[in-house]
């Protein structure tokens, strides 16, 4: 599977460091964002990036591309929650609103890691907190 890059052009966005696995029960494995598919039941980039009322959100925060989204959120988030199913949503404050990004755990032939499902934002995301 293809996976979007970063800005400094490697796969990672973020990382679910080793302390927050202990603390959340977990495992401790980066963030990537795969290309996906585009549609209601889709995940990934396109999922995002080809929904006009999400991207009109995700530009209204004042970002270009959901990628950058996914930048922001996964590269400096401030709270994990249970996102329920086994996912998890990580949480960054900006501007009075909670960015959100759904992460599931993968380990396959590309290798162990956290994929980007979706993204939102919300004036408060209201799942229960795994972390701090």
């Amino acid at each position: 599977m293809p996976f979007v890059l970063t800005k400094a052009r490697n796969r990672t966005f973020g990382l679910i460091t080793p302390s927050h696995a202990d603390h959340i029960g977990q495992p401790s494995a980066p963030i990537w964002l795969p290309v996906g598919i585009s549609g209601a039941r889709g995940y990934g980039n396109p999922h995002c990036q080809d929904n006009p009322s999400r991207m009109k959100q995700v530009n209204g925060a004042g970002f270009i591309y959901f990628s950058d989204f996914c930048e922001f959120v996964a590269g400096g988030f401030t709270r994990i929650c249970d996102a329920k199913r086994g996912d998890l949503s990580i949480v960054r404050r900006h501007d009075g609103f909670d960015c959100e990004l759904i992460i599931r755990f993968k380990d396959d032939g590309e290798g162990t890691r956290w994929d980007i499902v979706t993204g939102v934002i919300s004036r408060a995301n209201r799942d229960s907190i795994l972390w701090p």
